[in-house]
């Protein structure tokens, strides 16, 4: 769920009795949550084998920011214990960049890639993007549209020259504004420079999809005479990586698969391609996507 802040937003997931016919009703007890942003009610505590009813959450955004994740834990007679609900939801400032992290891809030593940015306003906002101060060499942000409103986004666009060496190059650019409550966005800015691997496509989105299921997605990975692909690794959690076997092209599949225990709400993460011979380095793909309730 996303939402703005200080908003209040309600969801209702629903609880089912897993108890079998004739083996008596679940008596709820009670609902303890991790936050005291989360309010719970339910319409029934006292539920019949197979039926079912909904908790009613309230969430209280208050001056939480950012991407929250929160339990709710749910207290019954059911002999397996208590069960536990993962509510996920993002509280969006005022202004924003989108994307709020920016890859450049991949890029020869050298060459100049360009992509653009949107600074979008998420509430009753009417102001300027005014102009963008890089900390990296090599990297620049020019504002093409200046005036930003509900509705209306601005818009950056931002170069990076790739340096003359392989490797993961890491800036950041800060976009100032002439809105009084966030002047500044900090916008991230990730550059992989090689001359021996392509990646298709050069970064993962799961998009949305239901709690429980594993989607996937698939990169191809080439390499140059004299590198290879050792490995693909990953710190998250949330995703399995399966290598398959080159094609007749040399290129290597990479399988990625979202976890079946991927709570609700936005995730995000990078892979590392790891490559061996001639050229060494650990190049990121990022991957995204959004887990929604059933």
């Amino acid at each position: 769920m996303r939402t703005a802040r200080t908003a209040i937003i309600a969801s209702q997931p629903r609880l089912t009795s897993p108890f079998p016919s004739a083996a008596g009703e679940l008596a709820i007890r009670n609902t303890v949550s991790t936050c005291d942003c989360l309010e719970v009610s339910l319409d029934q505590t006292k539920l019949q084998p197979g039926q079912g009813t909904h908790l009613k959450l309230k969430i209280h955004t208050r001056t939480r920011r950012g991407r929250v994740i929160e339990k709710i834990g749910i207290r019954s007679n059911d002999p397996s214990g208590p069960k536990t609900l993962t509510v996920g939801f993002e509280v969006q400032e005022d202004l924003a960049a989108v994307p709020d992290r920016l890859y450049m891809g991949f890029a020869k030593p050298g060459q100049a890639v360009r992509k653009y940015v949107r600074i979008v306003a998420h509430a009753d906002v009417q102001t300027k993007v005014l102009y963008a101060i890089s900390s990296t060499n090599g990297l620049v942000g020019r504002v093409i549209e200046t005036a930003v409103s509900k509705g209306r986004p601005a818009k950056l666009e931002v170069e990076f020259t790739a340096p003359s060496q392989p490797g993961t190059y890491r800036g950041s650019l800060t976009i100032t504004t002439a809105h009084a409550g966030k002047p500044n966005i900090h916008l991230p800015v990730v550059l992989c420079v090689t001359r021996a691997v392509t990646v298709t496509p050069d970064r993962l989105d799961f998009g949305r999809f239901a709690h429980g299921n594993t989607p996937s997605t698939t990169i191809m990975v080439k390499t140059a005479p004299g590198t290879k692909l050792q490995a693909v690794t990953t710190k998250s959690k949330l995703v399995d990586v399966e290598l398959g076997p080159a094609d007749t092209e040399g290129a290597v599949p990479v399988k990625v698969s979202a976890r079946k225990d991927t709570p609700p709400g936005p995730f995000s993460g990078e892979l590392q391609l790891r490559l061996a011979g001639q050229e060494e380095a650990a190049l990121p793909v990022p991957f995204e996507g959004q887990v929604v309730c059933r």
